[in-house]
């Protein structure tokens, strides 16, 4: 019984350490850190604003910057993660088109972040499941992985 006692507790202290160690590193993220992951969201911003798409003539897009960075809790290692959705007179929000719309859609911004030189490696990863696909791409000038995905009803 002790043993079991014993173990707990080891599991419980393992837990702590790795829960501070990442507090630690949050906090090491610093300032600079920060105001870098802040000039990624712009530029995602700039990518998804601006001319409409030919495929959503209608509605601007907007990005919102979702996962662990918009939690506070993105550690150096950390991409970013954006939900794209729908804005403007023609914006119902989220789209509703399924998985041919997301898929010309994030097509669409794959082209733009060549074009705008903002990204580089972009490149659509369509999902089989139920899970949206992704566009996968680099911010240039900071090398820091943005995931962005088509936000859903």
């Amino acid at each position: 019984q002790r043993r079991r006692r014993g173990a707990g507790t080891m599991e419980h202290f393992e837990h702590l350490t790795e829960e501070l160690l990442l507090a630690v590193e949050r906090l090491a993220l610093g300032k600079g850190r920060l105001e870098v992951m802040e000039s990624v969201v712009r530029d995602v911003e700039q990518l998804v604003m601006g001319p409409a798409l030919k495929v959503t003539p209608q509605a601007q897009l907007k990005a919102t910057l979702v996962g662990s960075a918009a939690c506070g809790l993105a550690t150096r290692q950390s991409d970013l993660d954006f939900a794209v959705s729908r804005t403007g007179a023609g914006g119902r929000g989220s789209f509703e088109g399924g998985r041919d719309e997301e898929l010309k859609v994030l097509t669409s911004l794959a082209a733009r972040c060549g074009e705008r030189g903002l990204f580089d490696k972009a490149e659509v990863v369509p999902m089989r499941s139920k899970a949206p696909s992704i566009l996968k791409c680099v911010h240039r000038r900071s090398g820091i992985q943005c995931d962005l995905v088509i936000r859903h009803g």
